[in-house]
């Protein structure tokens, strides 16, 4: 991580200074050499992606935890934890919608030229942070088994896709995106919780 931090901080500077981007550029800003670069990003344009994201609240996904945290502070409830969380990663998504769709697109793209023998899971990884804290109360309650199988149905519903969809297909404003949204995220995780009565 502390190595993809450098790059990823060189990438955001020479991007900042107007520069051209390129992974060998980064890298020797960053003080590394081009073929350790290389194993963290072949695309400048998914480094760029992925700087631009992290600029808001640093490059590491840990940051966008500690202003959960925050926002959390003295709420016990799972599923409230779980509608501050989807509003906090939508949020974050409609003010960065323009980076958050290179990210998406360079992830895709990246992941598809992977190798087969690879394991083809993108860079980021904020989703399943919040997620996880956001239902860290229900960890004595549930089985790992049955916390995991949550924490997979809350991905159909959190994370950036629904804001994309629903603001692509329909002409929704913001708030009411939100709306259907936070609805999504409740009924998932309601009719989960009641199942396991």
């Amino acid at each position: 991580m502390a190595t993809r931090d450098k790059l990823l901080t060189a990438a955001r500077e020479i991007y900042s200074e107007g520069e051209k981007l390129s992974i060998a550029a980064a890298a020797e800003r960053a003080g590394i050499s081009v073929a350790t670069a290389y194993r963290y990003y072949s695309d400048p344009d998914k480094m760029r992606s992925d700087a631009a994201l992290g600029a808001k609240f640093g490059p590491n996904p840990e940051d966008f935890l500690a202003r959960f945290d925050v926002l959390c502070a003295g709420c016990s409830d799972p599923l409230e934890r779980l509608v501050i969380a989807q509003r906090m990663m939508f949020d974050f998504v409609v003010e960065n919608e323009r980076e958050y769709r290179m990210f998406i697109s360079s992830s895709h793209e990246h992941m598809m030229r992977a190798s087969p023998n690879r394991k083809k899971i993108p860079a980021g990884g904020r989703r399943i942070i919040l997620l996880e804290a956001a239902l860290e109360p229900l960890k004595e309650d549930l089985a790992n088994g049955c916390l995991r199988e949550l924490l997979y149905r809350l991905m159909l519903v959190c994370g950036p896709e629904p804001y994309f969809i629903l603001h692509d297909f329909t002409s929704e404003k913001i708030e009411d995106i939100w709306r259907v949204n936070e609805t999504a995220v409740r009924a998932v995780y309601q009719d989960f919780i009641a199942a396991q009565a």
